[in-house]
């Protein structure tokens, strides 16, 4: 591999959120593990893991409850919801949580849209 390849992943890497370079870095640990024992996280990737499964059952759960709007969750528990993501993360500021997870509640038969030609 070249180094500009590595470099332009580094990059790319680095313009993530940390929740998502927290997914690339389990990622990368899950991959050395040998032949298949379990991965041994570390404690804070370990919790980080376990708020994401809490929070994936959350909007799973909810979805119909809050589809159209924003929330903001603490691994399954909603901080606050709102029409928009600056409602949503002052409910989460509100509720001293630091770093909430924010995100839209796309109704159940959302198909999505990537725009193009009809």
């Amino acid at each position: 591999m070249s180094v500009e390849l590595v470099e332009a992943i580094k990059h790319q890497i680095n313009q993530l959120t940390p929740q998502e370079q927290g997914e690339i870095e389990q990622y990368l640990h899950e991959r050395k593990k040998p032949n298949g024992a379990p991965p041994q996280l570390s404690p804070e990737i370990a919790e980080r893991e376990r708020k994401r499964r809490l929070r994936a059952e959350w909007l799973k759960t909810h979805q119909d409850e809050y589809a159209g709007l924003y929330v903001a969750l603490d691994g399954d528990r909603l901080l606050g919801a709102g029409k928009n993501y600056p409602e949503a993360f002052e409910a989460a500021k509100r509720a001293g949580v630091k770093d909430p997870y924010v995100g839209f509640v796309y109704p159940a038969n959302y198909e999505g849209y990537m725009g193009g030609w009809a």
